[in-house]
């Protein structure tokens, strides 16, 4: 009996010492926070150290202070380790990375981390992130109105919550004419048509809508009084001066606070330099009266005919019955103070092309001439 009772008080002691041996080191506390800012190429995600563990007096080895702490992002089988610093500013510590250059439609796994002194690491709870679908670089397409509308917003990809894209706009006729003066805005994260003068936009038409990104040969311009005189407003570009043989487009745009322009316009090339103007000429170029821009090589010229005394001429070379065709006046010396459109019909006897015509039904002018852009 005596021995079992050693035996026993022999276990207990023993027990007893355990509770005072080595522990391995004790991780910090971690939180993973959720995505903010998701775009199609990246997105923003903080973490946070709630509890560092910097003491425990029954480590072998102590806790100790955080050494380093950043992000882990995996996407399948792959993963790479952001460091986003190697000790405490402040406790808890808040930090934060913005990812970029992912792909875009795909779905990413991100886990805050934290290491200390002793060797305790700590992960947060993974957060689950799919990046936005990719803005095509450019587009076209057309809309057409099924009811009469004070402004129509357009909805694409390429342009929806994207106000610096440069859009280039073109009124086709096929389907209704209007004669009011023409312009895009950026409004509620949207493009949107608008009749300058606030008039309501028809219905069945339709407008040719080409985007692009900002870039050496799309960009915006703003009258101002440095580079306007009169009614025009001129350029300054190195892919436009000194090159009279350059192509371009140009596309009135009135934003919120912007100044409005119901002027037909057109562009010309004289000393050196590419300008756009107002068709009616007595009608000045206000300051803060913005356009968009693009150059493009493909752009080919067009002229009316001599004898010209209909509302309309064909395009030649007329362009493809599928083309999304674009036009911009340019002035040879010859004036036309209406505002243009593009149509699609036949000619008896001749077959069918791509028109220009004057959307208030006056005669195009003889010779005046045109830059067209089919896509």
């Amino acid at each position: 009996m005596k021995i079992r009772i050693h035996f026993l008080a022999l276990l207990l002691i023993l027990q007893g010492c355990d509770l005072f041996a080595p522990v391995d080191p004790i991780p910090p506390a971690v939180t993973t926070d959720a995505a903010s800012n998701v775009q199609p190429t990246g997105f923003t995600v903080q973490g946070t150290i709630i509890a560092p563990s910097f003491k425990n007096t029954r480590q072998e080895k102590k806790s100790g202070d955080i050494q380093e702490y950043g992000f882990i992002l995996r996407r399948g089988s792959n993963s790479d380790t952001i460091k986003k610093g190697t000790s405490l500013s402040a406790s808890p510590l808040t930090f934060e990375h913005i990812f970029t250059g992912l792909a875009g439609s795909t779905t990413y796994s991100v886990q805050a981390y934290a290491k200390n002194e002793g060797g305790g690491i700590a992960q947060g709870t993974a957060v689950d992130v799919t990046t936005g679908v990719p803005i095509p670089a450019s587009g076209t397409f057309s809309y057409k109105l099924a009811k009469a509308v004070s402004a129509a917003y357009l909805n694409d990809p390429g342009l929806n919550n994207n106000p610096k894209a440069i859009v280039i706009l073109t009124f086709n006729a096929s389907g209704a004419s209007s004669p009011q003066p023409l312009a895009l805005t950026y409004d509620s994260n949207r493009w949107a048509v608008i009749n300058q003068n606030g008039s309501t936009l028809p219905v069945n038409s339709e407008y040719n809508i080409y985007y692009t990104t900002p870039g050496d040969r799309a960009f915006s311009h703003t009258a101002a009084a440095g580079n306007t005189s009169g009614h025009v407003t001129t350029l300054d570009h190195p892919l436009l001066n000194d090159k009279p043989n350059a192509r371009m487009m140009a596309t009135k745009v009135l934003r919120s606070g912007g100044t409005s322009n119901t002027s037909p316009i057109g562009v010309y090339y004289s000393g050196g330099r590419w300008r756009i103007f107002n068709q009616n000429t007595s009608r000045p170029m206000t300051a803060g009266t913005e356009f968009n821009v693009i150059i493009d090589d493909r752009i080919f010229e067009t002229s009316a005919p001599a004898a010209s005394k209909s509302n309309s001429f064909n395009i030649s070379p007329s362009p493809k019955k599928e083309a999304k065709v674009f036009i911009t006046q340019y002035w040879k010396g010859v004036y036309n103070p209406s505002e243009v459109g593009i149509s699609y019909f036949s000619i008896t006897g001749r077959g069918t092309f791509w028109f220009i015509e004057n959307q208030d039904k006056s005669s195009i002018p003889a010779n005046s001439s045109y830059f067209v852009l089919a896509l």
